[in-house]
C-alpha cells in the first residue's frame, strides 16, 4: 500500500507541476478561459450580425419590390388617364 501511495504521490507531483501552470485557479488557466469566453462571445456576435444583415437585406428587397409594383401601377394609371384624355379630344 505504501508503494502505491508513493507512486501515486510521484505521479500527482509531476502532474500537479503542470496543473499549477494550467489548472483551475492559476493565472494561465484564467487567461485561457477568458480567451475562450471572448472567442465564444465574438462568434455569437458574428452569427447575430450575419442573421441581422440577412434579415435587413430581405426586408429591403421586399420594400423595393413593393415600390417597383407601386411605380408600375402608377405608370399604368397615368398611361390610361392619358389615353382617355386623348380619346376624348
Amino acid at each position: 500500500m505504501a508503494a502505491s501511495n508513493s507512486t501515486g504521490g510521484a505521479a500527482s507531483t509531476s502532474g500537479s507541476g503542470a496543473a499549477l501552470l494550467t489548472g483551475p485557479g492559476s493565472w494561465a488557466y484564467d487567461v485561457m478561459m477568458a480567451q475562450r469566453v471572448q472567442a465564444a462571445t465574438a462568434q455569437r456576435q458574428a452569427a447575430m450580425a450575419a442573421y441581422k444583415a440577412a434579415k435587413d437585406r430581405a426586408q429591403k428587397e421586399k420594400a423595393q419590390a413593393v415600390a417597383r409594383e407601386r411605380r408600375q401601377q402608377e405608370l399604368y394609371r397615368r398611361s390610361q388617364a392619358k389615353s382617355n384624355a386623348l380619346a376624348m379630344n
